[in-house]
């Protein structure tokens, strides 16, 4: 990563390199949502990259997408932390993230 840390896990994406462009990601949980439950994400670029993107944590809720919490971030060395509760999404599984 920009970081130089290697994370055990990690998603990985290469968009198309066009202005405009937005490549999404979307993990899902095997029971519903409970109140206090959060999801957390470390965002940002490969190590070598030179890039800039908006990295959003959204949920789906009753058919529309309910936005998080959003970070702008460019390639400057570190990791971001990206940090949302869940709670005012009961009963939903999926969570996504958008850059």
């Amino acid at each position: 990563m920009e970081d130089g840390s290697r994370p055990l896990r990690a998603l990985e994406t290469d968009p198309s390199a066009n202005p405009g462009g937005w490549i999404a990601g979307e993990y899902c949980v095997p029971t519903p949502l409970c109140a206090g439950d959060r999801i957390e994400a470390r965002v940002g670029f490969l190590q070598g990259v030179a890039a800039d993107a908006t990295f959003s944590l959204q949920v789906e809720s009753g058919g529309q997408v309910v936005g998080l919490a959003s970070r702008y971030d460019t390639t400057d060395g570190a990791l971001q932390t990206m940090s949302a509760d869940l709670s005012p999404t009961p009963a939903r599984r999926c969570a996504s993230l958008a850059g």
